[in-house]
């Protein structure tokens, strides 16, 4: 893969050049790629998945440009409802951590890992960042957003159909994310649909088991 931004002038056109690179390199895995509003996306049987490409106002050329990356999941069969939409990148990037509340862990797409202390936090949690500064791109770069997008975001698509991923998604949770899930009645009549021994509501702190 040859980077070349010599002829790049603004944040918008190197945003958009970056853009196109991951674009085209998921249109080479089945992926649909949309430059217009930067974003992929893929259907495999019952789930879809769009992963949208945002960029930030604040960008300086040649210091800092931001590339955000927000998945969302839908499901085919409950399109009727909010298009099938199920759930988005704050339910699968989002663990527990510690019973200190001011502790934060942020692990970064390039690989940094930082401790923070917030005081204002409400539940520590261990968030894997899904910003990035893609000024200065380079192919190791490139390579650490792939694999990001693969391992934290894509590898859902298979899971979320599967018993065993549900579990997965819904375990250890923070009170933001079963509250998230909670709201989505698509995600909580998936699972009622596709899992029946699973007491999705009961996971979730909707109700206590029946049995």
């Amino acid at each position: 893969m040859k980077i070349n931004l010599s002829s790049i002038t603004t944040s918008k056109e190197y945003f958009q050049y970056v853009c196109n690179l991951i674009g085209e390199h998921y249109k080479s895995r089945g992926f649909k790629y949309s430059s217009s509003r930067p974003k992929i996306s893929y259907t495999s049987e019952d789930i879809k998945l769009e992963i949208s490409f945002w960029s930030s106002r604040s960008n300086e050329f040649g210091e800092y440009i931001n590339l955000e990356i927000i998945p969302r999941f839908f499901s085919i069969k409950l399109k009727n409802v909010k298009k099938g939409y199920l759930f988005s990148n704050t339910s699968i990037l989002l663990k527990k951590y510690s019973d200190d509340k001011s502790r934060i862990r942020v692990i970064h797409i390039y690989g940094e890992t930082i401790e923070q202390k917030d005081e204002y936090s409400r539940e520590s949690v261990i968030k894997e960042n899904n910003h990035c500064n893609i000024n200065y791109f380079t192919e190791t770069k490139f390579n650490k957003i792939i694999d990001f997008i693969d391992s934290k975001i894509i590898y859902w698509i298979e899971r979320i159909k599967s018993e065993e991923g549900i579990l997965e998604l819904t375990e250890n949770i923070p009170d933001s994310v079963s509250y998230y899930l909670k709201e989505s009645p698509n995600f909580i009549n998936y699972c009622e649909i596709n899992f029946p021994d699973i007491n999705i509501k009961q996971r979730l702190g909707i109700a206590k088991d029946n049995q």
